[in-house]
């Protein structure tokens, strides 16, 4: 070996140039062997064993500069940017450079980041991805191949194919939702085997979307916009509703922020509306507009009581067009509002409301369905038990003669010897007369059963597990072939995945991990509309994008 680097000419096979990669130095007594190199534009950055780096221009033999960028150790990987270029190497380092002009005009390398990465579970040598503005590592630990992602310093996916002893080759693949995969080859018995490897993704987005704490959020797609985008609406404590959003490149741009008097603890959407509640009993109507999706003010409404409306649903007769909410308070009290858009002094009526215990406060309300001239929601509350609530849309009249609408307790049902934190309902799962419905409880249990549209009919209490180590605070469920999906989060800043299988009964957590936001509050599919968009966002201290999407590895041999 002479430490020789060349341009090779593909067309013709032939040299074009020969550099001089000798080390000036005269301590350097063995030639230099080159052990990875980048091209970007007419800048070439050579890595060493000995842990030197040397930077070319295309044009000329000699090296501009050089570095002992990781030590005595070899350089493993190097990667260029527009204005820098990024080098791994042996010693356990992950180090990023610039070349820039001294004062005597001389180039010079000059060092920008170093951070140990030997920790993190890789063994040397590692190649060095990237993908949407990501970098990432690729490698291996003991028999399994693993890429970590650097910034969020995680591990995207993991193989196990042996030791890495042998020679390999790692590119990645971005699909049409926003996801991406990795193609691994490497050397097996003679022959090459390729596989296929879809990335577990999570990314923190901007933070200073809210200055305190992200409560709600609602989510919708932006059909019309390239790249797709998801509009995201975010209410917090610090009483306002943002919009932003998000595209499959996961860029996050911040659209608009709205003022309202107090905090915001819950939004829900329905088409083009949107409602948000929060603290003395505020409720606002809002309109969203544009294809930037900016919010219209249609009015607000507030009741004399001293309350804080908790959560709240919105949606509207499909035949009659009218706009309803269904709105959880503080005072125990769920509450059936009718809107009129074109009052804007007076936005909402109240129809009927449901006083609860007054031992107890309903937490969580979900599953609000329109079924002829009644609207059935499903409410938690704090003492561990589960309502389903009738609530009339058309008055009768009472023993007076007076008209009023009638609020009637159809399913009072405990669940939980502790309060139920968190709910989502499938209606009429499999085209039955039965809804699915899973709930959290402030232990970190989990609860699915089945409840007959029929009020006399048995209560199925499924299944349960332990899938959280504290308070689940948002749950999400799909159903995705025979078996409902569940995605749910927790004060333990950790993100589910859940499957219920009815044929034996089970109920698993099938995949956990830890998300960077402290304090999670709720989560939100990207495309709610979309039971196969395993993209989710978690809010609580910060907003975090997850992408669900994951398959086993397929292999298939290489015609190579």
């Amino acid at each position: 070996m002479d430490g020789a680097l060349c341009m090779i000419d593909p067309a013709s096979n032939s040299q074009i140039t020969r550099f001089d990669t000798k080390t000036k130095s005269p301590a350097a007594k063995a030639i230099p062997v080159p052990t990875c190199a980048c091209l970007r534009g007419k800048d070439l950055y050579v890595g060493f064993k000995t842990g030197y780096i040397q930077v070319f221009k295309t044009n000329r033999i000699d090296p501009i500069a050089n570095v002992r960028a990781h030590g005595s150790e070899g350089v493993c990987d190097i990667y260029g940017f527009e204005d820098r270029f990024m080098s791994v190497g042996r010693n356990g380092k992950a180090c990023e450079w610039r070349v820039e002009k001294d004062e005597d005009g001389f180039s010079t390398i000059v060092s920008l980041n170093k951070r140990p990465v030997g920790a993190m579970g890789i063994s040397w040598p590692a190649k060095i991805l990237t993908i949407n503005g990501r970098t990432m590592l690729a490698g291996f630990n003991s028999d399994e191949f693993v890429v970590m992602d650097l910034q969020e310093e995680y591990i995207l996916c993991r193989y196990q194919c042996g030791s890495g002893k042998r020679e390999w080759m790692c590119e990645t693949i971005l699909q049409p939702s926003g996801s991406f995969e990795f193609k691994l080859r490497y050397v097996l018995r003679g022959g090459i085997r390729t596989v296929i490897l879809n990335a577990f993704e999570k990314r923190t987005l901007v933070s200073g979307v809210h200055s305190e704490q992200i409560t709600c959020i609602h989510t919708l797609r932006v059909k019309t916009a390239v790249p797709l985008k998801s509009l995201m609406i975010t209410g917090g404590t610090d009483t306002e509703v943002v919009v932003s959003t998000l595209d499959i490149t996961g860029k996050h741009d911040v659209l608009y922020r709205y003022k309202t008097l107090s905090a915001v603890l819950d939004i829900s959407g329905h088409k083009n509306f949107v409602i948000s509640v929060g603290g003395r009993s505020e409720m606002i109507l809002w309109k969203i507009e544009g294809k930037n999706g900016s919010l219209i003010q249609l009015g607000k409404k507030r009741l004399e009581t001293d309350c804080r409306f908790i959560s709240a649903q919105l949606l509207s007769h499909s035949e009659k067009n009218d706009l309803y909410a269904v709105v959880a308070g503080s005072d125990n009290t769920v509450r059936l509002f009718a809107f009129n858009t074109e009052n804007k002094d007076d936005i909402a009526t109240l129809l009927c409301e449901h006083k609860g215990s007054d031992l107890a406060t309903f937490t969580k309300i979900s599953g609000t369905v329109i079924d002829g001239d009644r609207v059935r929601v499903y409410a938690t509350s704090s003492n561990g038990k589960m309502t389903r609530l009738s609530m009339s849309l058309t008055p009768s009249k009472d023993e007076n003669e007076e008209e009023v609408y009638k609020c009637e307790v159809e399913r009072d049902f405990g669940v939980s010897n502790c309060g139920l934190s968190s709910l989502s309902v499938l209606y009429g799962i499999n085209n039955t007369a039965e809804d699915f419905v899973a709930m959290g409880d402030e232990a970190g249990e989990l609860f699915v059963m089945f409840v007959p549209h029929c009020p006399t009919s048995k209560i199925e209490r499924a299944a349960s597990c332990q899938a959280h180590t504290s308070n689940i605070t948002g749950i999400s469920c799909h159903l995705v072939g025979p078996c409902p999906i569940l995605y749910l989060t927790g004060i333990d800043s950790r993100i589910s995945l859940a499957l219920y299988q009815k044929q034996n009964n089970t109920l698993n957590v099938m995949k956990q991990k830890i998300v960077n936001v402290s304090d999670p509050a709720a989560l939100m599919s990207l495309d709610p509309s979309n039971p196969n968009c395993f993209r989710y966002i978690v809010v609580g201290a910060g907003m975090q994008m997850v992408n669900f999407e994951k398959r086993a590895g397929t292999t298939e041999e290489d015609d190579e």
